[in-house]
């Protein structure tokens, strides 16, 4: 995978406190913008599932109920 060279000025006391407690700030960084891209990914996902689900029918009412004790039944 290429990379790219980011460059975030952050106060160098700030950054001294923070590798004082042990903790790697590039690490953090690039931590972060992982899960940050982690989290689009999941709202593009919610957004084109949604319209499918606000689509779908109520199941039956008793369904759930029956499903459980089927289950239970059959010892799973």
């Amino acid at each position: 995978m290429e990379s790219e060279v980011i460059s975030v000025r952050v106060a160098k006391e700030a950054k001294e406190a923070l590798e004082r407690e042990g903790i790697d700030v590039s690490h953090e960084f690039k931590d972060y913008i992982k899960r940050r891209l982690a989290l689009i990914g999941l709202r593009k996902t919610v957004r084109r599932l949604e319209p499918i689900i606000r689509s779908m029918k109520p199941s039956k009412k008793g369904f759930a109920a029956r499903s459980v004790r089927e289950d239970r039944d059959a010892g799973h």
